[in-house]
Order: C-alpha cells, then sequence, then structure tokens
C-alpha cells in the first residue's frame, strides 16, 4: 500500500506540475505546444519504422525483388511536396521553433513569419530527399523492357490471348526478377518455358518457348 500511495502521490505531483505549466500560458503558447506536441510524437514514430526498413509511403519502397514499378519504368520521379509525412514535419518544426522565439521575448509576428520559413524549408527539404531516394532506387531497377527476346519460366498460370495476367521469373542483368506477364497465345502452366515477345514499363508479353 505504500508503494501505491508513492506511485499515486508522484503522479499527482506530476500532473499538477503539468497543470499548472500550461495553465500559466497565453492562449498563443498553447496552441503551440497543441500543434507541436503530436506533430513530434509522429514525426518520430515514422523515423523509428523508416529506421527499420517499414515506411513504405510516398513511393520511395520500390520491391526490386518481386515486381517493376510502373513510375521508375516510365522515369516519373515525383517530387511531393504536400505529403502526411512533410506536413508533419513542417507542424514540428514550425512549433519548435516558434516555442523558442516566443521563449526569448520575440514578438508574434515575426514569431509566426520565421516560423513558417523554417517549416517550409523543412518540408522542402524533406521532400527532396524522399525525391533523391526514389532516384537512387531508379538507377538500381533494371530496365524492364531488357527482357525483350529472352526466355523466361511462367510463375503464376497466364491466361491465353491476353485474357489475364500471370508472372514469370526472369533473369535481367544477372538478377532473377518477377514480372507480370500476359499471353499472345495459349495458356501457360506454371513452370512452363515461354519467350518474350514485346515489353512494356511495367509488364511483358510472351509466346511459345
Amino acid at each position: 500500500f505504500k508503494k501505491c500511495y508513492l506511485y499515486l502521490r508522484y503522479k499527482f505531483k506530476k500532473y499538477k506540475i503539468m497543470y499548472e505549466f500550461f495553465s500559466n500560458m497565453s492562449g498563443f503558447e498553447k496552441a503551440l505546444w497543441l500543434i507541436t506536441i503530436p506533430s513530434t510524437i509522429i514525426l518520430l514514430f515514422q523515423l523509428v519504422i523508416t529506421i527499420f526498413g517499414m515506411d513504405s509511403s510516398d513511393g520511395v519502397d520500390v520491391d526490386t525483388d518481386t515486381e517493376f514499378d510502373s513510375d521508375s519504368e516510365s522515369g516519373h520521379s515525383p517530387f511531393q511536396l504536400f505529403t502526411f509525412r512533410n506536413l508533419i514535419a513542417f507542424c514540428a518544426v514550425f512549433g519548435w521553433t516558434a516555442i523558442s522565439l516566443t521563449d526569448e521575448g520575440v514578438g508574434h509576428l515575426i514569431t509566426i513569419v520565421i516560423s513558417l520559413f523554417s517549416g517550409t524549408i523543412s518540408m522542402v527539404s524533406m521532400a527532396s530527399l524522399v525525391y533523391f531516394m526514389y532516384k537512387l532506387k531508379e538507377e538500381n531497377i533494371p530496365s524492364i523492357k531488357s527482357a525483350l527476346g529472352k526466355n523466361a519460366t511462367v510463375y503464376l498460370t497466364i491466361p491465353e490471348k491476353g485474357k489475364g495476367r500471370g508472372k514469370v521469373t526472369i533473369e535481367i542483368n544477372g538478377t532473377q526478377k518477377t514480372i507480370s506477364a500476359y499471353s499472345v497465345g495459349p495458356e501457360f502452366k506454371t513452370k512452363s518455358r515461354v519467350k518474350v515477345v514485346s515489353a512494356n514499363e511495367s509488364s511483358i508479353t510472351v509466346d511459345s518457348y
């Protein structure tokens, strides 16, 4: 009971200090903290999942072992400024900048202007980072068009005469890839050998080997 009492007392004192901390703030400062705290938590969470390779937003994560990305093949690397990740970065940087300037006694108008500028810089920096990461991945993805004329093995059954999509495995530049494929002739069962007769940015067309 003593440990429980001490714990509750500690929590009560902690929350009381937090309550007094926010109670003494102006409305402007409270608004800044309401923007800054959630955005910072989300930003840190995004950072953690990115480090552990779990983040696949903004079109950055291209699975080079299973499927070719059509945007990558067509050379369209998107520079996306207004994404959720970038807006979160904007709010976090804006908030912390504004809080720091407010603590230094800077006027509200100047604080907002400088904070907006800092937040915008963070958005552009984040978008640029994603863009160059995307470009780096593009450079490491073999062109699907180089599969033209090569032989492949059917991975998933390909319906006859373009009636559906299957998949084939094929070696491109020394790397085994799995690519979406259509047939111009008969149906091809799994493990059948086929030949690539045409290729575009996202799939290939095959015929009898």
